[in-house]
């Protein structure tokens, strides 16, 4: 998007960082990690962010999305193992196929029924 991931690396740890506007990001990760991998993972969480926010990166779009920048990153990363960096695929299994949904409160039902969706897309592709 707008600006350029700095790396830099100390401690035995590769830091990669991002202002997107006034949100600060940080990828950090061991010195032996590979950092095209590293900033893959970047990419993908900036992409999530500005579908989530609908390209209103700041800190109040973000505090305001917190649980879905949050399962985004779930989603993105587990236990150190990425996952998947398409942020589309991400975007899609966290907010579900309706972009316009972002923020939207639904029933009870209706996460239900998104959760079955969710699952059975991701046990099928299996």
């Amino acid at each position: 998007f707008q600006h350029i991931a700095s790396i830099v690396v100390m401690d035995n740890v590769v830091i990669i960082h991002k202002l997107l506007s006034d949100v600060y990001v940080y990828v950090i990760g061991d010195d032996k990690e590979n950092e095209l991998l590293l900033l893959g993972i970047m990419n993908a969480l900036e992409e999530c962010l500005h579908s989530i926010t609908k390209s209103q990166v700041t800190k109040n779009a973000v505090e305001r999305h917190m649980d879905l920048c949050l399962l985004s990153l779930d989603e993105l990363i587990d236990d150190g193992l990425v996952l998947e960096l398409d942020s589309a695929a991400i975007f899609d299994r966290v907010c579900g196929s309706d972009p316009s949904s972002v923020g939207q409160p639904q029933s009870l039902q209706g996460a239900l029924e998104q959760a079955k969706n969710s699952f059975m897309k991701s046990f099928g592709s299996r």
